[in-house]
């Protein structure tokens, strides 16, 4: 029996997915609204009305996808001229099949969403070297396909393998669990890990876990272990980086991928190109030449009346408040203001959002220096997560700040 041979990701099982997802979120960015329920489209007929695109959307959309998928080189206007959903996908296919570079966005948790380009050579080089060290003979993925980590193991993957590859994320974690062969591999988001664990499904053998996208819980890691995971690994990197190093055990360092080396600088090379140099979004501690441990990012910084403020740090300040069981920190949007905004999650004692705003105001006057204060408070039972489980800007209120 030959082993099955590498299909091109965009005649691969998941290119529909990764097309949908890319559109959904375009569709959400575009109109500055965050998170819903990403839509199915499934008819190939369907038109702009079906897509609830007027010709503004569409022309904007079309110059966002084109450079996504075009590489920067498609014209803006390639899929404004065409009618359906099944002549959009088919566009895409072509300008895939044509071009040497993906764009992805990241997530914007430290500041607005930015465009990065990956030329697809560095993506397949990253994919073939997790397919040496998981071997996996299916994938579901719980992840959206459109994001870096999301297109690495759950499109790019499964074609350079040649095996099947499922959108876990309609389903039921139960049904999925119960139902995974041998030699499956989930791909998920470690917001997801605490839920796959509390199904309490009983899984058969060679199940494995991958999780990024985001901190990952030691617990989470563990109690994925005990749930029966033969193997729960946790992969750094970005949406800048690519994978940069993981791990099986959370009391253990990251271990960079065979791909790079520890540079000067606090930075790393590319083995295969000494030109591509990255400084990571964390600080990195490293122990040898390929171990590391992760620090604080460095992106967590922000400037406030000319004065250097750690949001992070003023977070953990919050925390110390006897009402607030969890809070975030960061600056406001331009049209906002010039300070710090803190999205606050209450415990069950707290006092009415106007009392316990004025009891924050005085809190951190005692605690912090005026640049460090928020100005505003948001206050809700979750904290504002985007589909890879990582905060995301929140509006404030008109008379919060």
């Amino acid at each position: 029996m030959t082993d099955p041979q590498p299909t091109p990701w965009w005649r691969g099982p998941r290119f529909d997915d990764w097309f949908a997802d890319a559109v959904f979120a375009e569709i959400a960015r575009l109109r500055r609204r965050a998170g819903g329920k990403r839509h199915v489209f499934g008819d190939p007929t369907m038109d702009e009305d079906g897509l609830g695109l007027d010709s503004l959307d569409r022309l904007r959309l079309s110059a966002a996808l084109a450079g996504l998928v075009g590489g920067g080189k498609a014209p803006a206007d390639r899929f404004e001229r065409l009618a359906t959903w099944g002549q959009w996908l088919e566009e895409a296919r072509r300008l895939a099949a044509a071009s040497d570079t993906l764009g992805f966005r990241t997530s914007g948790s430290t500041g607005r969403p930015k465009l990065v380009r990956h030329p697809l050579a560095v993506l397949v080089e990253e994919v073939d070297e997790s397919a040496a060290a998981f071997a996996p003979r299916r994938i579901v993925s719980l992840v959206p396909a459109h994001h870096l980590y999301g297109f690495l193991f759950g499109v790019l993957l499964p074609s350079r393998l040649g095996i099947a590859a499922e959108d876990g994320r309609s389903t039921s974690l139960t049904g999925l669990l119960r139902e995974a062969t041998p030699g499956t591999l989930f791909v998920a988001a470690p917001t997801h890990v605490a839920a796959l664990v509390d199904t309490g499904a009983t899984l058969g053998p060679e199940i494995t876990l991958v999780a990024s996208g985001g901190p990952f819980a030691a617990d989470d890691h563990r109690a994925a272990l005990a749930l029966g995971f033969a193997r729960v690994t946790e992969i750094y990197g970005s949406t800048e980086t690519g994978g940069v190093g993981r791990r099986d055990d959370p009391a253990a360092p990251f271990r960079l991928f065979d791909r790079w080396r520890r540079g000067a600088d606090e930075t790393i090379v590319a083995v295969a190109d000494d030109t591509r140099r990255l400084r990571l979004p964390d600080v990195a501690i490293f122990r040898d030449a390929r171990d590391f441990d992760l620090g604080e990012r460095r992106d967590a910084a922000a400037t406030i009346g000319g004065t250097t403020v750690h949001p992070t740090s003023i977070a953990r300040v919050l925390t110390s408040h006897p009402f607030v069981a969890a809070a975030f920190v960061r600056p406001m949007r331009p049209e906002e203001g010039d300070r710090l905004k803190a999205f606050v999650i209450p415990t069950a004692a707290a006092p009415m959002p106007r009392e316990f705003a004025a009891s924050l105001d005085r809190f951190v006057t005692e605690r912090l220096s005026p640049p460090e204060r928020p100005r505003a408070w948001t206050f809700g039972p979750r904290p504002p997560l985007d589909d890879r489980g990582k905060i995301v800007d929140w509006p404030i209120e008109p008379d919060a700040a």
